[in-house]
């Protein structure tokens, strides 16, 4: 079957209506060939259906209510199984025929741009700071546009900014994020709307982004410092359930009166913004804060999401 099978069916309105516009066409036959590349060979299948094989030893043959015989099973790997009412073809056969019909396919020969590098100014920025990336491209069809896609988090849509040239380099950047935030990005090369190709970088685009976190930074001069710990609390203090839980204490030592309503405690670099103080939480110039590390948020008083 053509990789374009139902491209102008009216059975299928779904896959005729994408593959109606040409920048979607472009993207889904650039995803073709990656797997066509990376993953549709017998190389790469083999031994992933050799280690199953090995798992499941002679669990088939022992198993009494299984659709098919044995026989299907036995042959069904690198030969064809024909003792049904029609022959079915085997694993080997159908990776290997496929993978040959889509390498001489004239969609997937069709000239594309590359995308020879794509580099960050910076892996680790600081709240505040824009990343630059840079994307050059290399031999090839002419890329007419260059996009750069990114988004937050580890879900999510990704937004798309084209690109500013400069001989064979491509430039745009990321905007800036808070502490903690997780981003991901890639780039796509697009050839003209004549060729109709596309190329991403890294080649699984949304699928395995390249990516960073915004490094969070020590704030100078905040009064507000952690004074004491307390974990495996057994016996020390208990908490407004009555139960001993682990605890933090926090420091004023300005002569000042704190606010902390919209800042956040965390243990850990990465994730900044664990637990945000409820507004109107305060501690009092010299004073000391106690927030109870237990994860139960229902709780009354100071509770953190996260343990110690």
């Amino acid at each position: 079957q053509s990789p374009l099978e139902f491209e102008n069916s009216r059975e299928r309105p779904l896959i005729s209506k994408l593959l109606s516009a040409p920048n979607l066409k472009a993207r889904y036959l650039a995803h073709v060939k990656t797997i066509l590349d990376e993953s549709l060979d017998w190389k790469v299948i083999g031994p992933v259906v050799k280690d199953y094989r090995s798992v499941l030893g002679d669990e088939i043959a022992r198993d009494t209510t299984k659709l098919y015989p044995t026989e299907a099973y036995e042959q069904g790997v690198d030969g064809n199984y024909s003792g049904g009412r029609r022959p079915v073809t085997g694993i080997k056969n159908f990776v290997t025929g496929r993978r040959s019909y889509l390498l001489k396919h004239p969609a997937l020969l069709k000239p594309a741009p590359s995308i020879s590098s794509v580099k960050a100014s910076s892996t680790e920025p600081t709240p505040g700071k824009q990343v630059k990336i840079s994307a050059r491209t290399g031999k090839g069809e002419k890329a007419e546009k260059v996009l750069l896609y990114h988004a937050t988090g580890k879900f999510g849509a990704f937004e798309a900014s084209a690109m500013k040239k400069n001989g064979t380099t491509w430039t745009a950047n990321i905007p800036a994020y808070p502490a903690g935030t997780r981003v991901r990005y890639y780039v796509e090369a697009r050839a003209s709307a004549e060729t109709g190709t596309t190329v991403f970088e890294p080649r699984r685009a949304e699928a395995a982004p390249l990516g960073y976190r915004v490094k969070a930074t020590r704030r100078s001069g905040f009064p507000v410092r952690i004074n004491e710990l307390l974990a495996a609390n057994e016996k020390t203090n208990k908490d407004s359930e009555g139960q001993y839980e682990d605890w933090v204490e926090l420091l004023n030592s300005s002569s000042k009166a704190v606010d902390l309503s919209g800042l956040y405690l965390s243990d850990s670099l990465n994730n900044p913004r664990k637990w945000k103080f409820p507004a109107g939480t305060s501690i009092a110039a010299g004073g000391y804060l106690i927030v109870w590390l237990d994860g139960d948020t229902d709780a009354k008083g100071l509770h953190a999401s996260f343990r110690l």
